[in-house]
């Protein structure tokens, strides 16, 4: 008998949880989605953008910079050198060009003092001189 009430107090438990038995739920009003304010959106554009100008702008002279300095970690470069030897002995009296110039074939890169070479030509001329007297 215990268990004849047992099985009926279940019985009347699963009808009152199922489905059928509740009652509809009240519908939930449809309220249309509420959107944020443009004017905040649209100022997070404009600083977004003023801050990437001033980015940019900032990084323009470091750039700039850093393209037109040559370093290195090893000191080590790579470069042209050409050597360059005189064909005559003489002392340097100005020289022509500029360090880190490029210099074409045929420069004029000193000027030697003329005082040696011109003392030298005196020379001849009086030697000269004596033997056609």
């Amino acid at each position: 008998m215990l268990r004849h009430a047992f099985a009926a107090a279940l019985l009347a438990l699963s009808a009152a949880c199922s489905p059928a038995a509740r009652p509809p739920a009240p519908p939930v009003p449809v309220t249309p989605a509420t959107r944020p304010h443009r004017a905040g959106r649209w100022w997070w554009w404009v600083l977004g953008g003023v801050g990437l100008l001033g980015a940019l702008l900032a990084s323009v002279p470091w750039l700039v910079r850093s393209w037109q300095t040559v370093s290195t970690d090893d000191a080590y470069v790579n470069g042209y050198v050409t050597f360059v030897a005189p064909r005559v002995d003489g002392q340097i009296a100005r020289v022509l060009v500029e360090d880190n110039n490029r210099v074409q074939k045929g420069d004029l890169l000193v000027q030697l003092d003329p005082e040696p070479y011109q003392v030298q030509v005196n020379r001849d001329y009086q030697d000269l001189s004596r033997c056609s007297i």
